[in-house]
C-alpha cells in the first residue's frame, strides 16, 4: 500500500543552517550586517544531500521566525531551493503558536496530521504539537536531550513517521 506524501517542515536558524555566530545580529535586528556575515554560516554536514533526498518524501518548506529578505538570501547564499517558506511578517503569532506550521502546511496542500516539524529548540517541538503535527529535534552541538545529531537519525525518523 502507497503511503502519502509527507509535508516537512525545516526551522531555518541552527537548524537547516548554522547561524548561531550571527545571532547577536539577528536579535540586534542588523539585517544588512547579518547579510554581510553569511560567510560565517555553515550547513551541518550533509545537508544539501539530506535536503535532495526529502523530495522522495513528500513536500519540504522551510518556517522561520526570521524576516522573509533575510531567509531568501541565508537559503540561496546556501544554495538551497526551497519553494516553500513562511516567515516572520507572513503569519500573526509566532512559535510556540502553531499559526506558521499550519500555513506551511497549507501552502504544501499537506494535511497538518501528514506533517512534520524539525527544530533545534522546544518551541519547535511545542508549535509542531500545537498544530498537530509531528516533531523531530536536532541538535548540532547545543546538549539538546533526545534530538538528533546527524541528518541520517532524522530520516530514520522520518521513515518512520511516513508509514504511520
Amino acid at each position: 500500500m502507497a503511503t502519502s506524501p509527507l509535508g516537512i517542515l525545516l526551522d531555518l536558524d541552527d537548524t537547516l543552517v548554522l547561524t548561531k555566530v550571527i545571532e547577536y545580529l539577528r536579535h540586534r535586528r542588523e539585517w544588512q550586517a547579518a547579510r554581510a556575515a553569511f560567510g560565517q554560516t555553515s550547513l551541518p554536514p550533509g545537508t544539501r544531500e539530506f535536503v535532495a533526498g526529502l523530495s522522495a518524501m513528500g513536500h519540504v518548506g522551510v518556517v522561520t521566525s526570521s524576516p522573509r529578505p533575510y531567509a531568501e538570501s541565508l537559503l540561496r547564499y546556501h544554495g538551497l531551493d526551497l519553494k516553500v517558506l513562511v516567515a516572520y511578517h507572513d503569519i500573526a503569532w509566532r512559535k510556540p503558536a502553531p499559526d506558521a506550521l499550519l500555513a506551511g502546511a497549507r501552502q504544501m496542500g499537506v494535511p497538518p496530521s501528514r506533517c512534520v516539524s524539525i527544530g533545534d529548540r522546544d518551541l519547535d517541538d511545542l508549535a509542531a504539537r500545537a498544530a498537530g503535527m509531528g516533531s523531530i529535534l536536532v541538535d548540532w552541538g547545543n546538549g539538546l536531550p533526545g534530538a538528533c545529531r546527524t541528518w541520517a537519525e532524522v530520516l530514520e525518523h522520518l521513515a518512520a513517521m511516513r508509514t504511520q
